[in-house]
């Protein structure tokens, strides 16, 4: 993909965040939720993010995007899930995936309160089976990195 593409989907992606706000982003600390704050900070668009936290998250990840939020400067909120919560993802099944994203994602909607809800999959996530992608198409969940077509490591 040239560069000239790349530029051209980021544009893209701008526009589309422009055209969602105001949004809760799905944060995770990790490269592509960490991207989708930068492009929504950059975009001058009102969202707020939330990192969930659940006893399957280590305390390092939590510090981590405490980091993040410091030194990029964002509104964010941790919202707690506990651990009775997720029994179907602790079973251990083919489809725990699915029941944890499921269950994730219904709480940052609770929060979010009508606010369209956002997260950081892109297009090198469609390659692989990933039953939590059925979650968020059934709870209206979306992907502007994937509408978009931008892969991780463009950006």
């Amino acid at each position: 993909m040239s560069t000239a593409t790349t530029e051209a989907k980021y544009n893209l992606l701008i526009d589309n965040l422009k055209e969602l706000e105001p949004f809760v982003i799905a944060f995770s600390g990790g490269v592509d939720s960490t991207f989708l704050v930068a492009a929504a900070k950059e975009a001058g668009v009102e969202f707020e993010a939330v990192t969930v936290n659940s006893p399957f998250v280590p305390d390092r990840e939590i510090k981590e995007v405490e980091n993040l939020v410091r030194s990029m400067d964002f509104k964010h909120q941790q919202i707690s899930i506990e651990l009775q919560e997720l029994k179907k993802a602790a079973d251990n099944t083919a489809e725990r995936c699915y029941y944890c994203k499921k269950v994730i994602f219904d709480k940052i909607i609770n929060y979010a309160n009508g606010k369209t809800v956002i997260e950081g999959s892109n297009l090198d996530d469609t390659g692989d089976y990933r039953p939590g992608r059925k979650a968020l198409k059934e709870l209206g969940i979306k992907s502007p990195l994937l509408k978009v077509e931008l892969i991780e490591k463009k950006f």
